[in-house]
């Protein structure tokens, strides 16, 4: 899948990963709840117990490796 549908897959709370990236690691969107500082959306890359800001750089967005993450 392209990174579109990911985006897609993400906006209903799903998780997206491309192939090859190590095994626990994956990106979820973020949608502030008012307990935080954050006032808009934004993504976030798990990498086993760490959780980290996301983002895309060319080769994401343009790659068609993206593929849903079982929660």
């Amino acid at each position: 899948m392209d990174f579109g549908e990911a985006l897609d897959l993400l906006k209903t709370g799903q998780r997206a990963k491309r192939t090859g990236w190590p095994r626990g690691t994956y990106i979820t969107l973020q949608r502030p709840d008012g307990g935080g500082k954050m006032t808009g959306d934004y993504l976030y890359q798990s990498i086993g117990d760490e959780r980290v800001p996301w983002n895309a750089n060319h080769a994401d967005l343009l790659a068609e490796d993206w593929s849903g993450v079982a929660q």
